[in-house]
């Protein structure tokens, strides 16, 4: 009997994965047929994703207010946070965003319409004989 497992693997895995030593790329292998084990919601994630994310939805749609609606969000989450060093982070986000106000992203954007993709990742099938 043929058993087909399928896993999503980031392509930098892949990378990685090409500079290793043998051990490691048979740590690497052997650790791909092991089941993911849920992340823990304590983890503090991307630093910057409330910034960038207002930044990218503005580029998208060359639209400014974007940046606007992104700085009221962050702002009114600044003003009731008590933790000085969520406060520290989200006043760093509310810094980039301030730069990016009055930026007129059509100077980096091409003349042409563009089609945005979502992170692609690439899904690798590992055939194994199960007798």
């Amino acid at each position: 009997m043929l058993i087909m497992i399928a896993k999503n693997l980031p392509v930098m895995d892949l990378v990685r994965f090409k500079r290793l030593t043998e051990r490691s790329r048979s740590t690497f292998a052997n650790n791909l047929k092991l089941p993911k084990k849920p992340k823990s919601s304590s983890g503090g994630g991307n630093y910057w994703t409330r910034s960038v994310s207002g930044i990218s939805k503005a580029f998208k749609n060359n639209d400014n207010s974007f940046i606007h609606e992104k700085i009221e969000s962050v702002s009114s989450v600044y003003d009731s946070t008590k933790s000085e060093t969520t406060r520290t982070m989200y006043k760093r986000n509310l810094e980039i965003l301030h730069n990016y106000i009055d930026f007129d992203f059509r100077t980096w954007r091409p003349p042409i319409d563009l089609q945005y993709l979502d992170n692609p990742h690439i899904t690798l099938i590992r055939c194994t004989n199960s007798s």
